[in-house]
């Protein structure tokens, strides 16, 4: 693709390379966060009556942010949730020199003009670097730094203060490496810190067919949501992309049992032409009833769990004990049990029925709460599934809220570019991508001609 050609791309996609950013998918995280202020900058001035100690409390406990970013390649989204979290930090470091009377004339002009021109819009990952590099040296209070963790099947280029795992989010070996990172070296229980928050802008490979694409997008949601329940602290809140279709409101039906409230977002930034919308997932909590399907999809089993730690503990188990289950659970098993002279004809239809109990498909594993919402979930009627739902909400309030963020730059609309108007590379180029291999070929055909 030639040069012009890239340049008349849509205006995200150039801001994306102007301000910093490694791809345009960082805008819709900002968009969806100015909509619902789920990571707020902190300002420590509003504070300035308080003690010092109270401060450092203040943004210990609401401003200090541990965040999972899943699927995060080519890591936009980390880097935004790092322009967040380093500029929290910063500012909670420079009000401690202050108050101890630590920075000099110069130092103030220059917090005061950042601060005024600080824009998520605009990638500032260096700039802050360099900035708590500076005032780090002179902290003597217990101001926690944040933990960002990035994981991603593929290579994601180094970024500073973010941990990277290369790994699959539905395995729980991944799962534990997250929990490590999070914690790193505090092994005291008293001190276990979980994420404030697991976003994720993953999708598969897109087939052109929606009903499937729209299925498999369903699956990894579902894989994040087994993430949450083991990393993410009550009350947190999830932000995932989605492709909407028919089954959207059974999806989202499930998934209010572990969440409050549930929007369904369309970033201005995101295309019109696009399925994608982005689920927004407020204030999570670790319901029974939930656990104990992760067993039975019963209520044969019932689990008085007195806190949060042995619910996130009985969960765990399950999801080791289900991860075994679908090594075991083969074909050739299934056949054997199936062929065996001890089975006569009633019992090979237990046997089936046994196997389908197992529900190898990780929307009834991870979410139905009895046989009832397995006969639903796996019909194949349209119309029995939406009666299904409109019952169990009859009584309640909307399934879910549809919002837009509010007006910017629209991403299907061609804007003029200025007469100087200069191009800019891309901020990292993609790191092993599957049709490096393709590419390769292809220029040594043209070398030949």
């Amino acid at each position: 693709m030639g040069k012009l050609s890239k340049d008349r791309r849509d205006i995200y996609y150039r801001k994306a390379k102007e301000n910093g950013y490694r791809a345009r998918s960082s805008y819709k995280l900002i968009q969806i966060n100015d909509k619902f202020e789920i990571f707020k900058l902190f300002n420590p001035t509003n504070y300035n009556n308080n003690d010092i100690g109270e401060v450092v409390n203040k943004y210990n406990d609401e401003f200090c942010y541990n965040i999972v970013d899943l699927c995060a390649a080519p890591g936009s989204w980390s880097q935004v949730l790092k322009n967040i979290c380093l500029y929290n930090y910063y500012n909670m470091l420079y009000f401690i020199n202050k108050n101890n009377n630590m920075n000099s004339e110069l130092d103030t002009l220059e917090h005061e003009e950042f601060v005024k021109n600080f824009s998520l819009y605009i990638n500032f990952n260096d700039t802050l670097e360099k900035k708590i590099d500076k005032f780090l040296k002179n902290n003597n209070h217990q101001i926690k730094e944040p933990k960002l963790v990035a994981v991603d099947l593929q290579e994601i280029g180094n970024m500073n203060y973010i941990n990277i795992i290369q790994g699959d989010i539905t395995k729980m070996s991944t799962i534990n490496q997250i929990l490590k990172c999070m914690n790193g070296n505090e092994k005291e229980e008293k001190k276990f810190a979980y994420a404030h928050a697991v976003v994720s802008d993953g999708a598969p490979d897109i087939t052109g067919m929606n009903d499937i694409d729209e299925f498999i997008q369903s699956q990894l949601i579902l894989s994040s949501l087994k993430v949450c329940c083991s990393v993410l602290k009550v009350g947190g809140n999830f932000i995932s992309k989605i492709f909407r279709g028919e089954y959207t409101g059974l999806l989202i039906f499930h998934l209010n049992k572990f969440f409050e409230k549930i929007y369904v977002c369309k970033p201005q930034s995101s295309r019109n032409k696009s399925l994608e919308s982005f689920l927004v997932c407020l204030n999570f909590g670790l319901p029974k009833s939930a656990i104990t399907s992760l067993f039975t999809n019963t209520n044969e089993l019932c689990y008085d769990c007195k806190n949060e730690n042995e619910l996130r503990n009985v969960h765990i188990e399950s999801i080791n004990g289900k991860d075994q289950d679908c090594e075991d659970c083969q074909e050739d098993k299934l056949d054997s049990d199936l062929d065996s002279p001890d089975n006569e004809k009633g019992n090979n239809i237990n046997i089936t029925n046994n196997v389908t109990k197992k529900n190898l498909d990780i929307f009834n594993f991870y979410c139905s709460d009895s046989d009832e919402d397995i006969k639903y979930f796996n019909s194949d009627e349209e119309e029995n599934v939406n009666n299904y739902i409109s019952s169990n909400f009859s009584s309640n309030n909307k399934l879910f809220s549809f919002v837009a963020t509010q007006n910017y730059y629209d991403s299907d609309k061609s804007y003029l570019l200025p007469q100087n108007y200069i191009r800019h590379e891309p901020q990292i180029m993609p790191l092993q991508p599957p049709y490096l291999l393709s590419l390769q070929n292809r220029r040594k055909e043209t070398k030949k001609v």
